[in-house]
């Protein structure tokens, strides 16, 4: 004793709980041992999966060709968001300094397609396929 008692939850796991009923076979969740000179948690999933430690990974990763060599991946359930990164700038507050990419045209047309597309999205909300 004295180990912690964890209760998982996810869409993965519901998702592999259900499979694991209708196909009748059970689910033992274990830790994905660090392997050597590892950068991350997706490296070291596709190791276990590579040498037969596991049979099932889940983990949000990205689907790349170098992960498909060795792997198979199911069909993504999700898509993530894109983020603009750039350097700070030192000289301006931080309140500005989201301004500082973008010229004021690119402002322009941002508030210009948000406001176009906003009242078409709100009054559509009654509407079904």
């Amino acid at each position: 004793g004295g180990g912690a008692q964890l209760n998982w939850d996810g869409v993965e796991y519901r998702l592999l709980n259900m499979i694991s009923k209708q196909l009748n076979f059970s689910i033992d969740i274990i830790d994905i041992p660090n392997k050597l000179n590892s950068k991350s948690a997706a490296d070291n999933l596709d190791y276990s999966l590579a040498q037969r430690l596991a049979d099932v990974g889940m983990l949000g990763i990205y689907v790349t060709k170098e992960r498909l060599k060795n792997t198979d991946m199911s069909v993504g359930h999700s898509k993530d968001c894109a983020a603009f990164i750039t350097l700070a700038s030192k000289a301006l507050p931080k309140y500005r300094a989201i301004m500082g990419p973008f010229q004021w045209p690119v402002w322009v047309a941002l508030i210009c397609i948000y406001l176009g597309a906003i009242f078409p999205i709100v009054f559509t909300d009654r509407l079904t396929l």
